[in-house]
C-alpha cells in the first residue's frame, strides 16, 4: 500500500488556527527575538533526560523544569492533559511521547500541539527521513519532530545458526519454516514471542494487516479477515502450538529467566541488541546479528517500528517561551552529539552513521557490518500504511490476546477477541469502521 499524506495518516485531528497560530510563531521569531532568559518546562520518560541536560549544556540562558514519567507508551498521559484543560493551565512546553499520542494530543478534544513549521528551517526538515517525518506532517503544517526509529529486522543468533547448520531466513514462509524446524530438533529454543504489545508491530504491521488504515479522517479500515491478516494469524497459531513462539512478552519480570538466552531468532526492533539482548538477557557478546527484515514471498519489502517517538510543542505556549520551546525540539532531534547517544535508531538522516559507529564500537555483535547495513534497509523500508488513529491497536493486543494466552486460552480465541475490541474501540471514537 502507497505512502499516504499525514490527512490519511492520523484521524480527527483539529488543529489551532493556522492564522492565529502562525500570527502567534511570527511574533515570537519577529526582530529575532532572543530566547534567552525563558524558562520552559519539558514532560518526558527518564530515558531522555540526558538530552534534555544536553540543550540546557548548549542553552545556559533558557531556565529548563524537567518533568518525568515512567512509559512512553503510558496512555494515563491523555487524562493528565485532559485536566490541564479543565484546571487552563500547567500544560508542559514541550512533549515527548511514543508516536500513537500523538494522535489524541492533537485531536480535537486535548488540541495540545502547536504549528512549529515557523520555526524548523526547511533545510533542517529536509534531513530527516521522509518516512519518520511525514507522521508530523498535516497540510503543511508541521506539528512535532521525530526522534528515534524502532525499526523491525530479524534478529538471530550466529553462533547457535553456525553449529547448528542454519541459514537465517529472507521470507515469512522460510521463518514459519525454519521455526518449526528448530522446536522439532531443539525443543526449549525460541523463535519469537507474542505476549507484549509490541507483537502488532512485529508481524501485522510488517505484512500490511489493516488494524488502523485511515481512509478518511474518521474512516478507519479494520479487517481481520483479509488475507494480509490471516495469514500471520494462521502462522502466530501454528508456531504457538509447535512452541516455537512464546507466549509471554518481552517485557515481562521472567521473560530474562523462561527465554532469554534461548531466543534463536526473533523479528525485533533496532534497539533490541543493546537493550534486549545484551543488557536484559545477557546474551555473551559474539553472538547476536541482525539481518535485513522478513517480508512476503513475491511481495515488495516492507517493515514495521517498536516504538518511535516524537517531540511536540504546546500551542499554550507563546512568547520568548515558544521560541526555546523549537530550539529545544530541533536540538534534540537534529543535534549529532545528542543523537550518538540516542537510544534508538534517529529519524535525522545525518545522525544515523554517528549513532551508528558508536553501535559498532560496542563489539558486541557478531556481525556488525550486516547489523548496520540491515539496521539502515528496515528505516527505509517501514510501512506507512499502519496508522495513528485515536485507539491503539497496540494496548488493545495486550488486553486481549496476551491475557487469553495467560490463561490457557487459544490463539484463535484471542485473535477474536482482539478484532471485537478493535472495531469497539474505534467506534467508540467515533470512527466509522469499514472491512
Amino acid at each position: 500500500m502507497e505512502a499516504r499524506s499525514w490527512s490519511a495518516r492520523l484521524g480527527s485531528i483539529v488543529l489551532v488556527s493556522a492564522a492565529a497560530l502562525g500570527l502567534a510563531c511570527q511574533a515570537a521569531f519577529a526582530g529575532a527575538a532572543a530566547s534567552g532568559g525563558a524558562h520552559i518546562t519539558i514532560l518526558a520518560d527518564a530515558t531522555r533526560i540526558p538530552e534534555i541536560e544536553a540543550f540546557e549544556k548548549a542553552y545556559p540562558s533558557i531556565k529548563v523544569t524537567i518533568e518525568t514519567y515512567t512509559n512512553v507508551g503510558n496512555d494515563d498521559n491523555e487524562q493528565k492533559f485532559a485536566l490541564y484543560n479543565k484546571a487552563g493551565s500547567g500544560w508542559p512546553d514541550v512533549f515527548f511521547a511514543g508516536g500513537y499520542q500523538l494522535a489524541w494530543a492533537s485531536g480535537s478534544a486535548i488540541d495540545y500541539t502547536a504549528d512549529i513549521g515557523s520555526g524548523v528551517p526547511a533545510k533542517t526538515r529536509a534531513g530527516f527521513a521522509k518516512n519518520a517525518l511525514s507522521v508530523c506532517e498535516h497540510g503543511g503544517k508541521l506539528v512535532c519532530l521525530p526522534g528515534g526509529i524502532g525499526q523491525v529486522v530479524l534478529w538471530y543468533n550466529a553462533s547457535l545458526f553456525r553449529q547448528w547448520g542454519y541459514m537465517p531466513p529472507t521470507t515469512w514462509q522460510q521463518y514459519e519454516a525454519l521455526s518449526l524446524r528448530i522446536a522439532k530438533e531443539h525443543p526449549g529454543y525460541y523463535t519469537g514471542l507474542v505476549g507484549d504489545v509490541n507483537t502488532p508491530s512485529r508481524y501485522l504491521w510488517p505484512s500490511g494487516c489493516p488494524t488502523s488504515t485511515l481512509l478518511s479522517p474518521m474512516t478507519v479500515r479494520i479487517n481481520l479477515n483479509a488475507p494480509t491478516c490471516t495469514r500471520v494469524e494462521r502462522m502466530l497459531s501454528t508456531l504457538l502450538a509447535a512452541k516455537a513462539l512464546s507466549p509471554i512478552g518481552l517485557f515481562d519480570a521472567d521473560a530474562a529467566t523462561q527465554i532469554g538466552q534461548k531466543l534463536v531468532m526473533t523479528p525485533g526492533a533496532s534497539w533490541y541488541g543493546q537493550f534486549i539482548f545484551q543488557a536484559d538477557f545477557k546474551v555473551p557478546a559474539g553472538q547476536m546479528t541482525a539481518t535485513l527484515p522478513l517480508h512476503w514471498a513475491g511481495e515488495k519489502p516492507g517493515t514495521g517500528a517498536e516504538g518511535g517517538d516524537i517531540w511536540m510543542v504546546s500551542r499554550h505556549t507563546t512568547g520568548q517561551s515558544l521560541v526555546a520551546a523549537i530550539k529545544a525540539v530541533v536540538f534534540i532531534t537534529t543535534n549529532r552529539r545528542v543523537l550518538t547517544n540516542n537510544v534508538t535508531f534517529p529519524s535525522y538522516v545525518p545522525g544515523q552513521q554517528p549513532w551508528l559507529d558508536k553501535q559498532g564500537k560496542n563489539k558486541y555483535f557478531a556481525d556488525y557490518a550486516q547489523v548496520e547495513t540491515a539496521f539502515k534497509t528496515a528505516a527505509r523500508e517501514i510501512r506507512t500504511d499502519t496508522n495513528y488513529p485515536l485507539y491503539n491497536p497496540a494496548n488493545i493486543w495486550s488486553q486481549t490476546v496476551t491475557p487469553a494466552l495467560a490463561q490457557g486460552a487459544s490463539f484463535e480465541t484471542g485473535w477474536k477477541a482482539f478484532g471485537n475490541e478493535l472495531v469497539q474501540q474505534a467506534r467508540s471514537y467515533g470512527y466509522k469502521v469499514e472491512h
